[in-house]
């Protein structure tokens, strides 16, 4: 009779090593603690029925289904994590093309007010129009003055909202 619950532990740690070798490292970790566990349990186990080789089998057959649930638990648990990656990296990279495209557009736009300036400010120094030449230089400044980051929080902080829509 102890011979053959020891036919059933083999069997046991076959398919325990069979399931580690086609997992990765971290599944690996887990089932082996579980095994030992189910090892313990048909351990303590295998004194209280060596006398019904039944009872052991269906023990080691309930540890196999345990085993393979894991297993499948697991892999569940890891293409999870993988699509849960893929959904943070698609995020990352649509906040990074905003941005980008944000960025772009406000220094455009400040080149082509900054552009526009200086064309008054030559025409108004070939005209000899002090007063507007001085004005233009004022505003100048204040244009070169304001940061171009200055509205990217904000812009950051509405782009975070649901409800936020951005119009090209």
């Amino acid at each position: 009779m102890t011979r053959t619950v020891n036919g059933y532990f083999d069997e046991l740690l076959r398919l325990g090593r069979e399931a580690g070798q086609s997992l990765q490292a971290e599944e690996q970790t887990g089932q082996l603690q579980q095994a030992a566990s189910l090892l313990k349990t048909v351990g303590a186990a295998k004194s209280a029925v060596t006398g019904n080789p039944f009872v052991s089998v269906q023990m080691i057959t309930q540890a196999t289904v345990d085993l393979h649930k894991t297993v499948e638990t697991e892999r569940t648990r890891r293409a999870e994590i993988e699509a849960d990656r893929q959904a943070a990296l698609a995020r990352i990279e649509a906040t990074r093309f905003l941005i980008q495209e944000y960025m772009a557009r406000t220094f455009d736009e400040r080149r082509g007010t900054l552009d526009r300036m200086f064309l008054s400010l030559e025409e108004a120094q070939a005209s000899g129009n002090d007063a507007l030449a001085q004005q233009l230089l004022g505003s100048i400044v204040d244009v070169v003055k304001i940061s171009p980051f200055r509205d990217l929080a904000s812009f950051k902080k509405s782009y975070e909202d649901p409800e936020f829509t951005l119009e090209l």
